[in-house]
């Protein structure tokens, strides 16, 4: 549990497939975060997939709004 999530705010949400979830033995997981990954960078948001201090695949459904798009 944490008090200071970007979820907390609105500007962070989970995708996980509903098949793969947070599975760390899931054969497709590394091609799912992949994507999740490659996607949400095009788009110009902040992957979780980049903390990696969550495992290989860091938090590879975390996906956040930059600082430069959030509301003061």
């Amino acid at each position: 549990k944490t008090m200071k999530s970007r979820h907390l705010t609105g500007y962070a949400v989970d995708i996980a497939d509903k098949n793969i979830m947070w599975n760390d033995k899931h054969p497709e997981l590394k091609q799912y975060a992949e994507t999740i990954q490659a996607v949400t960078e095009d788009l110009g948001l902040i992957s979780g997939a980049i903390w990696k201090s969550f495992g290989p695949y860091g938090d590879f459904a975390h996906v956040e709004m930059p600082p430069n798009l959030r509301k003061p």
